[in-house]
């Protein structure tokens, strides 16, 4: 559902007593459809039955409703999010935004705006919003499962993508990282997954990470002793290693890099220790030197 600020869409200043002369504004309106001739009514190049206008009408009948419109329209920040859809620069501090009426109320005009934001990160190459980190989420608790079905919806169509992969990947030696593996786990995407609510995206987060296990170890060679594909797998690992997952899955993740990579940073012990092998290296370099100079020595006497 689409935002948009009365006090915009009639042109009228915000009240400061919370109240304004909806009888007036709203005859006004209605005269202008009269004048029209037509069954619709363009204002802020949005078109509007003349059914829209009046249920806007009737919900400013509330004077709560137009108190949280009037909150909305002091928050410049929070009303350009939901008109344009993009996330900018942390809202206001209003303690309304945490009353559960306000959030009952304004809930089906942010979820709009979060979704379309989060859909065109996953879906257009290139488009980022730096700060929607920042992004306090004003959703009620008891609408975020529905309200974010959009989202959920392309996550789950991008777990499908990751299916595919292991037909392409299944009894192939050298397949290495093409552009619909790039697509599927892009750095938009992976962001994405790792800035959305885990407690509302758990399912299909875990989904998506234990599909991509899957398609890893379909790789694994028939003797069991290493992968087919080694580019590949290293690329989806590297991929979905930071994305919250459950401990085991995590595990899984850190062996396989182990495996594929021997090298200190995967290695399982002590990172903050030099590797053994260039310390005994640097140890037996210092004590050939020694025994040189004490030759050196020796023979100048």
């Amino acid at each position: 559902m689409q935002y948009f600020s009365p006090f915009k869409l009639f042109n009228t200043d915000i009240p400061q007593d919370g109240t304004f002369d909806i009888k007036l504004l709203k005859k006004k309106t209605l005269s202008e459809f009269e004048l029209s001739g037509s069954g619709t009514l363009k204002i802020q190049n949005q078109e509007f039955s003349k059914n829209d206008i009046l249920v806007i009408f009737d919900q400013l009948q509330d004077e709560k409703i137009i108190g949280y419109h009037k909150a909305i329209a002091e928050d410049k920040n929070l009303i350009n999010f939901l008109e344009n859809n993009y996330f900018e620069e942390s809202f206001k501090k209003n303690s309304i935004y945490n009353d559960e009426e306000f959030l009952l109320f304004i809930s089906p005009y942010f979820a709009n705006s979060y979704c379309s934001l989060i859909l065109n990160i996953l879906n257009i190459p290139g488009f980022t919003c730096p700060k929607i980190m920042k992004l306090d989420i004003l959703i009620h608790p008891s609408l975020k499962y529905k309200l974010m079905e959009p989202i959920r919806k392309k996550i789950n169509n991008l777990i499908s993508d990751v299916e595919s992969l292991k037909l392409k990947v299944k009894n192939q030696f050298y397949f290495v990282p093409d552009k619909f593996c790039e697509q599927v786990y892009s750095f938009n995407v992976l962001r994405t997954l790792s800035t959305i609510e885990y407690s509302v995206f758990k399912s299909e987060i875990e989904l998506f990470v234990k599909t991509s296990l899957s398609v890893v170890n379909s790789c694994i060679n028939d003797k069991n002793t290493g992968f087919n594909n080694k580019e590949f797998v290293e690329f989806v690992l590297n991929r979905i290693k930071n994305l919250k997952m459950d401990n085991e899955n995590n595990e899984k993740i850190k062996h396989y890099l182990r495996a594929i990579n021997p090298s200190p940073q995967y290695s399982s012990s002590n990172t903050n220790t030099k590797s053994e092998p260039g310390y005994k290296l640097i140890i037996r370099v210092v004590i050939l030197i020694i025994v040189l100079l004490r030759l050196l020595v020796t023979c100048s006497h």
